[in-house]
């Protein structure tokens, strides 16, 4: 009887160690893939500066 309640005391921890760890890991992808949005709308931008110009010129062509 006391060997099952070691056994689960020492399980009790590993379980929220794990879990802790698993928790810790999600947040850093998150964090990374917060990181990679952020980096990709200001490539979006850039880009779409790089094409206003171009819009600007052929609409000044055309008139």
């Amino acid at each position: 009887m006391v060997d099952n309640f070691k056994q689960m005391e020492t399980r009790k921890p590993l379980k929220s160690t794990l879990l802790f760890i698993g928790i810790f890991l999600v947040g850093i992808i998150l964090v990374v893939l917060f990181i990679n949005k952020a980096l990709d709308t200001d490539h979006t931008v850039d880009s779409f500066e790089e094409t206003s110009p171009l819009i600007e010129n052929t609409s000044s062509t055309s008139v």
